[in-house]
Parts: structure tokens; C-alpha cells; sequence
């Protein structure tokens, strides 16, 4: 046989050879990542561009332990689900710190006090990129969660544990089983995967660079689908071709997600958990959980701890107010423990001739002598002989403030919106006095280079006004920027 031809039939043979284990519902073989259901769209911004709000931040044990990441939503804010407390609780009485992360639509969540001061950590975070970007979004903030003995991912998907001694049970036999990844049930839905509502790493698993890879990739992306496909799928798959073992406790001899189409037989199998969404009305139709109370009762669990109320999955577009103001406490919490460069997006009309043009050139000279980060988004330039318009990226994301030039004559609508979950707007005066005042209620403060414009704005506006060094060719850049950065940062702790 030619070295053509034993090439030619290997290939064959390795190709049969997925056939076949994709038909069965086995899982890959190890040492080949394959390929994701769809590819991540570069537009979306990442995890760590939402707001996060540190309530009560993680300092990790004296001695090494066990770490959970718990995920929970709130829609009004006034309360954490029912449910909530007891599963946390159940996990503290195992030795596990629980570090929470409420996903909120609303300006305040309030958590038991009781409970609060038990936690190991206490976040509450923009509703956006679901459970996956949450966890992502802390774990790249709080590296000390890589110190554990064990780092568990939960949401708050099941009811449950219904008892102790069943839970006792369960986690014994996650601390016993031999492998870096360890998921409670697997299903063979879109690929083999472990179900993401609670998983079990040990420090191999988040030793592993790959691990890191995939948790700073993590996007918001708005569709609950796109986290499964790009995510949940395809984590094991990604895990296991770094060289990580990968086990499901409850094998899944049906296929399908038996959590929901078998949950009475997984119950009797030692689940001690029941899936919420069961309850929800959005399976297929085969999928009753009539006679759900009974059996949840049966095995010890307060059902008044089930909602069976519409689920709050989807994330809500937040008021833009209440994003800023998030942001902005966030913001200054960041630059008081830490002084670090800001993400300014610059909204102006650098492109146009004459006066105007040359003072948003100035202004943009001078920022670039900053140490901050910066993304330019032009205005069209007006009047004859406008410079072609041109756009700066250096940060994918929500920017930290937006700088306003006042001197256009109109507000793209896309662009405010485009920087809309910034801490910060900020009006820019670099020239004449301000004509534009139907700009003022879009920004909270203005820095202006003109005091008549400043007090213009101070009497007529109702907002902050900071003065600024003049922007003009003669003017040195490096000092320019030191002013605008001070304006800034005296603007934030009254902001």
C-alpha cells in the first residue's frame, strides 16, 4: 500500500470514528478542541464591561478552601429569590464560602442582613451576558478565588438541596470523584457537555491556561441561546483538549436533558435538586412537572420556597441613568483603592475647518498625552472643506466617561447611544459661549475653557462646571491633559 493511499484510509477511519461516537451521544476523544456552534461576534462587548457593584468584597480564607460562585437574578430588587437562602446555606453547612452575584434590573437588591454578613462576597452586577459573563466578570476581578482547594459555578436554576443528609450525600460523592471538572448531569443536546447550574473544578482544572483563555473570552451577549452554544457547549470540549478530565455524577442514558424530561427517575436516582424551568411553561409541551409539590414535600423540601411564577431569565435594558449611576460608584470605588488610566469616549467634531475643528483637534492632542485610554467617535464635519471623518478604538466596551463637544450642531443619536452605559457624561465648551443648552439635560457636568461660558452654563444649566486650560495650537498638550484629568476626578466624588 502507497503512503498516499495509508494516509488516505487513516483519515477515513478517523472520520468513521467521530461518525460513530457523535451518533452514540459519546463525548470526543481528548487532544482536539473542536470547533464552536457559531463563532463570537467581536461587536458584543465583554463580561467585564458591565457594571459591577461591589457590596462587600471577596478576601479568601486564612487557610485554602472551597469557593462558590452563585449566580442569582432580581427583577424589582426589593428581594433575592425564596429559594435563594436555603441552597446558599445548604452549601455553608458544607464547608463551601459562598460568594454571591445578584443580576439586577433595579437601582438597590437587598439581601437578608443575616445573610449578607455570612457571605464570602457580595456583587451586584449589570443583568447582561447571563450566568456565564457573571462568573467570568467576578473570576477576573477577584483572582484570589484561584487559591481554593475547589472553585464551584451555580445558579440558581434549581430548587433545592431538599435535605441535608441527601446533599451531605452529594457532595460526597463530588469530593470523591476522580476528575479536574466535575457537573452533576451531562447532556448530549448540540454535543456531549456537562449542565452549567453547578459544576465542581479543582485547582488543576483552574491551574490550566486554557481555563484562563476561555473565562477572559466570555462576552454579554444578549441571547440566551448564543451563551449556551458558544459556552456551555463547548467548555468541556475546550477543557478536555487542554488535558482536563471532564465526569458527569448522573449519566444521561436518555439523550436529552433528563433534568427536565426524567426529573421524577433522576429524584429516586439521588438528585436532591428540581429544575425550575419545568415550571415555567417554556419546554415542549411533553414536559409536565404535575405532581411536582408531592414529591419535592416527599423528600423533605419547603415547596413555599418554590416560585412558580414566570421566570425573570431575560435581561431588561436598564435605564440609562441607572447604568451611570452604578458605574459611577463603581468608578470611583475603582480610582479610590487604585488610581488607574479612565476609558474616555470623545464625541466631537474634530474633522470640521475653522475654529471649532481646531479646538476639538487641540482637545484630542491633549488627551492622547494622557495615560488614558481613548476611543474617538466623530461627529460629520460642517462647512466647507471638512476633513474626512476618522474613528480611534483602543477598549472594547462601555467607556468610563464621555466627553460631549458642545460645538455641533446636532447630537448623533447613535453615537450617545453607542456610550450610553458610561459613568460620566461631560459636556465640552472649548470655544465662544454655549448655544446649544436642549444639549445640557444629556450630560451631568461640562468642562469649559471660557469662564463667561462657564458661568453662562452654571446660571442657565443647573449642572457642574469645570474650568479647563484654553485648547489652541500655542497650548502644551501635556499640561492640557493634566487639567482635563483634574476637572475629571473633581467631578466624581460629588458626582
Amino acid at each position: 500500500m502507497t503512503q498516499h493511499r495509508r494516509s488516505f484510509v487513516a483519515r477515513m477511519r478517523r472520520s468513521a470514528g467521530k461518525r460513530w461516537r457523535r451518533l452514540r451521544g459519546l463525548p470526543p476523544l481528548p487532544g482536539k478542541q473542536p470547533p464552536p456552534l457559531r463563532q463570537a461576534d467581536e461587536r458584543t462587548p465583554f463580561a467585564a464591561a458591565a457594571w459591577l457593584d461591589v457590596v462587600k468584597p471577596y478576601v479568601p480564607a486564612a487557610m485554602p478552601g472551597e469557593v462558590a460562585l452563585f449566580v442569582t437574578h432580581s427583577r424589582d430588587g426589593r428581594s433575592i429569590r425564596r429559594h435563594v437562602e436555603h441552597y446558599v446555606r445548604a452549601l455553608q453547612a458544607e464547608g463551601i464560602a459562598v460568594v454571591l452575584i445578584v443580576a439586577s434590573d433595579a437601582p438597590e437588591v437587598t439581601v437578608p442582613p443575616a445573610l449578607a454578613t455570612s457571605l464570602a462576597g457580595l456583587y451586584v452586577r449589570q443583568n447582561v451576558g447571563f450566568d456565564f459573563a457573571a462568573w467570568a466578570h467576578v473570576m477576573q476581578r477577584e483572582l484570589a478565588l484561584f487559591r481554593s482547594d475547589a472553585l464551584y459555578l451555580i445558579n440558581d436554576s434549581l430548587y433545592g438541596p431538599f435535605n441535608a443528609k441527601a446533599f451531605g450525600a452529594l457532595m460526597a460523592r463530588l469530593r470523591a470523584a476522580d476528575a479536574d471538572i466535575v457537573g452533576l448531569t451531562e447532556s448530549h443536546e448540540k454535543g456531549w457537555h456537562l449542565q452549567s447550574f453547578f459544576l465542581r473544578m479543582k485547582r488543576r482544572a483552574f491551574s490550566s491556561p486554557k481555563f484562563h483563555h476561555f473565562w477572559q473570552d466570555v462576552r454579554n451577549y444578549p441571547d440566551k441561546q448564543d451563551v449556551i452554544d458558544l459556552y456551555e457547549v463547548t467548555f468541556c470540549g475546550r477543557m478536555r483538549a487542554a488535558g482536563l478530565t471532564c465526569i458527569a455524577l448522573f449519566e444521561n442514558l436518555r439523550g436529552d436533558n433528563q433534568t427536565a424530561f426524567a426529573w421524577r427517575e433522576l429524584i429516586e436516582r439521588g438528585f436532591p435538586f428540581f429544575k425550575a424551568a419545568v415550571l415555567r411553561g417554556d419546554l415542549p409541551p411533553t414536559v409536565t412537572g404535575e405532581g411536582w409539590k408531592s414529591v419535592l414535600a416527599a423528600h423533605g423540601y419547603d415547596t413555599g420556597l418554590v416560585d412558580t411564577g414566570p421566570d425573570a431569565d431575560l435581561p431588561a435594558l436598564l435605564p440609562a441613568g441607572l447604568s451611570r449611576h452604578r458605574r459611577r460608584r463603581a468608578l470611583v470605588d475603582r480610582l479610590r483603592s487604585a488610581p488607574m488610566p479612565l476609558r474616555l469616549a470623545c464625541i466631537g467634531s474634530w474633522t470640521s475647518p475653522g475654529e471649532t475643528g481646531e479646538a476639538s483637534r487641540c482637545l484630542v492632542s491633549a488627551l492622547f498625552h494622557s495615560e488614558h485610554e481613548i476611543n474617538l467617535h466623530p461627529q460629520p464635519g460642517t462647512g466647507s472643506g471638512s476633513a474626512p471623518e476618522w474613528t480611534v478604538r483602543s477598549f472594547d466596551g462601555a467607556a468610563d466617561v464621555v466627553l460631549i463637544s458642545f460645538e455641533t450642531t446636532r447630537m448623533d443619536p447613535a453615537l450617545t447611544a453607542l456610550c450610553a452605559d458610561a459613568a460620566l457624561h461631560v459636556g465640552i465648551m472649548t470655544a465662544g459661549t454655549p448655544g446649544h443648552a436642549e444639549a445640557w439635560p444629556v450630560v451631568d457636568a461640562v468642562l469649559a475653557t471660557d469662564p463667561a461660558a462657564a458661568e453662562v452654563i452654571r446660571q442657565h444649566g443647573g449642572i457642574p462646571v469645570r474650568l479647563i486650560p484654553a485648547l489652541a495650537a500655542a497650548t502644551d498638550p501635556r499640561s492640557a491633559a493634566a487639567g482635563i484629568t483634574a476637572a475629571l476626578l473633581d467631578l466624581l466624588p460629588a458626582a
